[in-house]
């Protein structure tokens, strides 16, 4: 039986990881400064090379996830420190989720520039390596804490986008279960994997999607980008939210990472918007 380290075991990027592992058969050690219910506990520092050492210690792998609301001063040392620790600890196997897209230099943002050196050191860092992430943005953005509320106390689903424009969206579940995959098969993994939903859907489509989940109506509402983030802050915090700024917001200034490196498979996750919907809390 395996036993996988895994980063960011309480969030949304990370709880799925550890769902998958279990579905697996997998042991599971969980990667965190606090303790998760019924998972074994390293208490981790990602600026402490040492203890994430002892948290890497005798895993046959590692899954790393990057805080997305790390400060500009932290950041790029955090992905650092998880680098030299995955080398000195000799983990033999590990996947990174960066999360979103990967840069094919750091563009020059702390908290992307941190997301970059990863994908691009963890390689050198490990024997068998690979970069698993979402093509797009994750469903669970439409169920965040201010989404929800608005949802919920007005009927409309507001998002800082036009309503007539289709996106594709993935679920979290299906991109942990490609690098649970990846991180366990025999064979060679691919050096980059993306993962995309099923479906392309418009904002206007996703709303009325929600009023027949609900059994009420529920409208688009393309949001202003200012109460946006104000609400992203509340729900995730300041720092995430000053990230997401200057991603899409008035002083949005990155680059455009390009298509993706030459090699990437691309899986298709099996998770509609109909059938995650129901696994979600709206009330």
């Amino acid at each position: 039986m395996t036993l996988v380290a895994v980063h960011g075991p309480a969030g949304a990027q990370g709880a799925p990881v550890l769902d998958a592992l279990r579905r697996r058969g997998s042991r599971v050690r969980a990667v965190s400064r606090g303790p998760v219910s019924g998972v074994p506990h390293a208490r981790s520092d990602l600026l402490d090379v040492e203890a994430l050492v002892r948290a890497y210690d005798g895993v046959d792998g590692v899954v790393v996830v990057l805080p997305g609301g790390a400060p500009d001063d932290l950041a790029v040392r955090q992905a650092e420190t998880v680098l030299a620790a995955l080398a000195r600890a000799q983990v033999p196997r590990a996947v990174f989720n960066p999360g979103g897209a990967v840069w094919p230099e750091p563009p020059g943002l702390p908290f992307l520039d941190a997301r970059t050196r990863v994908a691009q050191g963890l390689a050198a860092a490990v024997p068998r390596a690979a970069v698993v992430g979402p093509a797009g943005g994750y469903l669970e953005n439409l169920s965040e804490g201010h989404v929800r509320r608005r949802v919920v106390s007005r009927g409309e689903l507001a998002l800082p986008a036009p309503g007539d424009v289709p996106e594709v969206r993935v679920a979290a579940a299906d991109v942990a279960a490609v690098a649970v995959e990846t991180l366990l098969a025999d064979a060679l993994p691919a050096a980059r994997t993306a993962v995309v939903g099923p479906e392309a859907l418009t904002g206007e489509q996703m709303a009325a999607a929600l009023g027949r989940h609900l059994g009420r109506p529920v409208r688009y509402v393309q949001a202003d980008v200012e109460e946006h983030l104000q609400g992203v802050a509340e729900s995730l915090g300041a720092h995430y939210a000053a990230n997401i700024a200057r991603l899409y917001g008035p002083a949005a200034h990155v680059p455009d990472p390009g298509p993706p490196p030459a090699g990437t498979v691309l899986v298709t996750g099996p998770t509609t918007l109909a059938t995650w919907l129901p696994t979600r809390d709206w009330s």
